[in-house]
C-alpha cells in the first residue's frame, strides 16, 4: 500500500503541510518503520513561467513561410513546445505510422516530472532557445519576455 504525504522540512524534521497531510501520517502505526521517497512537487506558478518562456519565444521566433502541396504549413504552438523538449534531451523513441523510429517528446505532466527535473528543464529550454531559435536575443532579453507574459496571467 503506498501512502503520499506532502511535507515540509523544518530544520532537522519533517512536518505536514496542511491538516490533510497530519490526518493522513496520523493513520500511520506509531513506531512503525515506512520507506520514503522524496520529491518536490511541482510548482504551478514555474509550470506557467515555462509556457509563458515558450509563447514568448513561438512568438518571437520568426519562421519562414512552408507549403507543402501548394498549401501552406501553419506553425503549431504545441509542436513547437515537443521540438523544445526533444532539442532539451527529454524524448523517447517510438514509431510513426510507417514503423520508422522517430523521436517522441517526453511529458512534463506533474506527475511525470518533479519540480527538480522541470527546473533542469526550463535552464536547458532557454539555451535551446537562445542558440537555435532566437539568436539575437541574450538571457536578459528572455526574463524580460517571459516577466512581460506573466504579468497578463
Amino acid at each position: 500500500m503506498a501512502i503520499e504525504i506532502i511535507m515540509r522540512k523544518l530544520y532537522d524534521k519533517f512536518i505536514p503541510v496542511d491538516m490533510h497531510q497530519l490526518e493522513v501520517m496520523e493513520e500511520l502505526k506509531m513506531n512503525g518503520e515506512y520507506k520514503a521517497v522524496l520529491t518536490q512537487p511541482r510548482n504551478l506558478g514555474f509550470h506557467k513561467k515555462f509556457f509563458a518562456l515558450l509563447n514568448a519565444c513561438y512568438k518571437n521566433y520568426e519562421q519562414p513561410e512552408v507549403f507543402h502541396r501548394e498549401i501552406r504549413v501553419f506553425k503549431s504552438l504545441e509542436r513547437f513546445r515537443e521540438e523544445i523538449i526533444i532539442a532539451c534531451g527529454y524524448w523517447d523513441l517510438g514509431l510513426d505510422k510507417k514503423n520508422r523510429v522517430i523521436q517522441v517528446a517526453k511529458s512534463i505532466s506533474f506527475a511525470k516530472m518533479d519540480q527538480i527535473q522541470f527546473e533542469q528543464l526550463f535552464s536547458k529550454a532557454i539555451d535551446v532557445i537562445l542558440a537555435d531559435y532566437l539568436p539575437n536575443y541574450d538571457r536578459e532579453d528572455m526574463d524580460a519576455l517571459v516577466a512581460e507574459i506573466l504579468r497578463f496571467c
